[in-house]
């Protein structure tokens, strides 16, 4: 059969590696998350092709053939995006990329020919717009976000998936946490206007597995001639300066003063939020505006550094 248990030795030479570093792990899979009307598709389009072809504007990229699956967009629309997407990466704009379009579609309806495509083509690396048009239900709860990262595995070594962000946060995709779970990376995409025809965005790494969170980096696209894509600084978009953990913080300290007890747990932050637990751990004990409240065996509790202690439970401080 198949699938049969067998034992293993551990391999000290391994390495992660990536198809376009530190966006996309070789073997993973990256769920790429903004607000609606954020320069998704295009990135999402940038990194396709940028693998698809070799090309190391974004970053450094192992050539890999890539399919570009469009659940959102009418063909035409996507073709014109093709040709923007090519002159900014050097290419000539009738340059090809594998593509799937299925506007109103659902990917589980799709996985049989998809899987047909991919087969046929040797596609290595595939690019999902979007995981809010795959038709799995309100994309909540456990029975949603499974079926539909298994069956981004199936069909592709490594994927990157579009998610949009709820309207309360945009540190985190919509939906329940199984997102992070099924990803390798999060991918925050967040943007800042410039004038009638330039836009600043920031890339940030907000969770991986096997690596160590890069800094953020920062890009301007410009759609003064046509469109092109270069890398800018926050000199010249300072509202992207520091602006993940400026956020993050500001919405834990808004949910920590609406509780009732006033502080909570990393664990407790992560479930509620999503934010990576490891991230808000490392917030709680380095911010200033964090104060330790009390240790239990459930974990240590912080709360704003104005917020006298309250009981937390019958336990008593370890």
């Amino acid at each position: 059969e198949q699938w049969q248990p067998n034992s293993e030795k551990g391999d000290a030479t391994w390495e992660p590696q990536f198809l376009l570093k530190p966006y996309v792990l070789k073997g993973g899979g990256t769920i790429l998350y903004a607000p609606p009307k954020e320069f998704k598709s295009y990135i999402s389009m940038l990194i396709a092709q940028s693998v698809n072809s070799g090309c190391n504007l974004l970053g450094e990229c192992m050539y890999t053939n890539s399919l570009f699956v469009n659940l959102e967009r009418s063909p035409s629309s996507v073709r014109g995006r093709l040709a923007r997407v090519n002159r900014a990466l050097g290419l000539a704009p009738d340059s090809e990329l594998h593509m799937f379009h299925a506007r109103g579609r659902s990917l589980r309806s799709l996985e049989a020919p998809l899987a047909r495509y991919i087969a046929q083509q040797n596609i290595e690396f595939g690019v999902l717009d979007s995981l809010s048009r795959t038709g799995s239900g309100s994309l909540i709860k456990d029975e949603d976000i499974n079926p539909i990262i298994d069956i981004l595995n199936r069909l592709f070594p490594s994927w990157l998936a579009i998610a949009h962000t709820p309207r309360a946060s945009s540190d985190h995709p919509y939906g329940g946490i199984f997102w992070d779970a099924g990803a390798d990376l999060l991918l925050q995409l967040k943007t800042q206007k410039k004038g009638e025809h330039k836009i600043g965005l920031s890339l940030t790494v907000s969770s991986a597995n096997d690596i160590a969170l890069p800094p953020p980096t920062l890009f301007e696209a410009d759609f003064s001639e046509g469109f092109s894509f270069h890398h800018t600084s926050t000199r010249h978009y300072p509202d992207l300066a520091g602006i993940k953990s400026l956020v993050m913080a500001e919405d834990i300290l808004l949910y920590l003063q609406g509780l009732d007890t006033g502080c909570a747990t990393a664990t407790q932050v992560f479930t509620e939020l999503g934010y990576n637990r490891a991230n808000v751990a490392s917030l709680f004990s380095k911010d200033p505006r964090f104060t330790l409240v009390r240790k239990s065996p459930k974990g240590a509790f912080y709360g704003p550094a104005s917020t006298p202690q309250k009981a937390l439970d019958n336990t008593p401080p370890l």
